[in-house]
């Protein structure tokens, strides 16, 4: 990203304090059930694994089912009507502790994959590994104070009679991500501002 480019007011940068990789789990086995069964047994083994490595966390797990539907005319179990199962994984990093950087911690989630000894029929695809600011929400009251700062210098410059209508200071954070590392995270109020 240009960093000379002009960013939203509102807001400030930010250093990502933790590093996140998302992986798919899937089986190749025949039937539902057994597909089913074969990735909650991986999910349980890659849990085990992350509960005994300091430096990871599995943060969240989600199950996929994709509906296959039937082409048979006979009522089938609703279970069974699903032709593809899979799971999602994030697990995490603390880029804080230990001075994990990102780099050091691309090399952590490799170990950890290396050492996953799972059943040759579950694959296992990394979809995505990123870095995360995890709890943007504590940076809300310093976005919040710098908007009453501007608005309180305007005040000064053109008096008291200056009033200002606030919403939107409640709404969702907004992030520019700026580098692998640093974010800028800005609030979007709307202000409206009547002189009398």
């Amino acid at each position: 990203i240009n960093q000379g480019r002009i960013l939203p007011p509102y807001g400030m940068k930010v250093e990502a304090d933790r590093a996140s990789m998302k992986l798919r789990v899937s089986s190749s086995k025949d039937s539902v059930t057994e597909r089913f069964d074969d990735i909650k047994n991986a999910v349980s083994q890659i849990s085990s694994l992350a509960s005994e490595n300091e430096a990871i966390s599995l943060e969240d797990t989600s199950v996929n089912q994709v509906s296959g539907g039937s082409s048979r005319a006979t009522a089938v179990p609703y279970f069974e009507s699903f032709d593809s199962s899979s799971a999602n994984l994030k697990l995490t990093i603390d880029l804080g502790e230990q001075s994990h950087s990102l780099l050091n911690s691309l090399i952590i989630f490799n170990d950890f994959l290396n050492d996953l000894n799972l059943s040759e029929t579950i694959t296992v695809q990394a979809l995505s590994v990123a870095t995360e600011i995890s709890n943007p929400e504590m940076y809300r009251p310093e976005l919040i104070a710098k908007v009453y700062q501007e608005l309180e210098a305007v005040q000064q410059e053109y008096g008291q009679a200056v009033k200002f209508e606030i919403t939107g200071l409640h709404s969702n954070l907004q992030t520019i991500q700026l580098t692998d590392t640093e974010y800028y995270i800005y609030l979007e109020p709307n202000i409206i501002v009547s002189e009398f």
